[in-house]
């Protein structure tokens, strides 16, 4: 007879093979045939007993997470004839060991957001899962970011259960950083703690947020007032980083500044003229804006300030006072007689006049001095 009718033992799956689980004991009160012998069955053969001590010890490596509890029957059978038996249940529940690692769902995660996004927005969720014991410390997760490339204060993550909630804390900015990679990991709380690191890639998409900024912060030319009706007189230039058409620039005039003299070519910022010039009727000065108008959504533009100087050319005969001078001498005049003094002028600005004699004056008998004829 058994002294139990069922018994149990714990066994951590960690535990060798040939490890003791549990030892049963029988009795027989005859005096002849009591020899006792022990069997198990059930378990797979994943225990074994001793026939003579009754001792129950694993055969095979135990795995929790293959299975969790083993039912065994343990049989005591005498030496007697007839041969009588006696059997006892056997509960085996085998305890977690931190074995397993936390895996994620995905060894690499990809998203895209716009550079608009507010901070603390949830940018992405990773997954993962740990096969040991559901409520242990062995399965409890922990998310973290272990390497965000410098940029470890623009993101965070927390845990909620078995998923990690990417968030934003800084702000994006499309035209400094294209793109972030962040290596995350996942703990579990078992000992040894086990863990294992799944790269999230971050993609930042483009807003129209830049308006366009000129070259030059102000633009300047000369002209002369010969230059040819249509005639290129200089070219702005504005950059504009955004993508698609947030990057495409126009130019135009500003619609309170619209010279009358001048156009310009909207896709290449070209200023031509489209009328002549004359620097002694017209304005030697035209001021006037330029805007360059990205095609973004909202559109940005930017002004810049361009003047055009009229510079004069010598395109004008000088013009005496009088078409004819006169003056009668006596033949006893003495040399070096101041006899006319002719004057010239003409409307180009900076003309330097000179005289000469170009006719009548064969035989010497007059020079000029100071403009004048003596």
């Amino acid at each position: 007879m058994l002294n139990k009718a069922s018994y149990t033992c714990t066994l951590r799956e960690d535990v060798s093979t040939g490890a003791a689980c549990v030892t049963v004991e029988a009795t027989d009160q005859d005096k002849t045939g009591n020899t006792l012998k022990y069997t198990l069955t059930g378990g797979g053969g994943v225990f074994t007993i001793d026939a003579s001590s009754g001792e129950v010890t694993t055969a095979k490596t135990l795995d929790r997470e293959a299975q969790i509890i083993y039912f065994l029957t343990i049989t005591v059978e005498d030496s007697g004839m007839p041969k009588l038996s006696a059997n006892a249940e056997l509960t085996v529940t085998v305890s977690d060991f931190n074995d397993n690692t936390p895996r994620f769902e995905s060894s690499t995660y990809t998203k895209s957001l716009s550079e608009s996004a507010a901070a603390g927005v949830e940018i992405a969720t990773v997954k993962a899962t740990d096969k040991d014991e559901v409520g242990s410390d062995n399965s409890l997760l922990t998310f973290a970011i272990t390497n965000a490339n410098g940029y470890e204060d623009t993101f965070a993550i927390r845990t909620e259960g078995s998923e990690g909630i990417i968030t934003l804390k800084g702000s994006l900015d499309y035209e400094a950083v294209k793109e972030y990679v962040l290596t995350i990991s996942v703990s579990d709380g078992g000992t040894p703690q086990l863990s294992s690191t799944a790269t999230v890639v971050l993609t930042v998409t483009d807003i129209n947020d830049v308006a366009p900024v000129f070259v030059d912060s102000e633009y300047g030319a000369l002209i002369s007032e010969d230059f040819p009706l249509g005639g290129l007189v200089l070219v702005v230039q504005a950059q504009d980083p955004d993508t698609n058409q947030g990057g495409v620039i126009k130019y135009g005039f500003s619609p309170l500044s619209t010279p009358a003299r001048f156009a310009i070519n909207s896709a290449t910022g070209g200023i031509s003229t489209t009328a002549t010039f004359d620097f002694e009727t017209d304005d030697t000065q035209y001021p006037f804006t330029v805007r360059a108008t990205d095609q973004g959504d909202p559109s940005l533009y930017t002004d810049v300030a361009v003047t055009v100087i009229l510079v004069d050319v010598n395109d004008l005969t000088p013009q005496f006072e009088l078409a004819t001078y006169k003056k009668r001498l006596v033949e006893t005049e003495s040399t070096g007689l101041a006899v006319v003094t002719v004057l010239a002028s003409e409307a180009d600005t900076n003309a330097k006049i000179t005289y000469e004699v170009t006719a009548g004056n064969e035989d010497g008998v007059f020079k000029l001095v100071n403009d004048k004829v003596k």
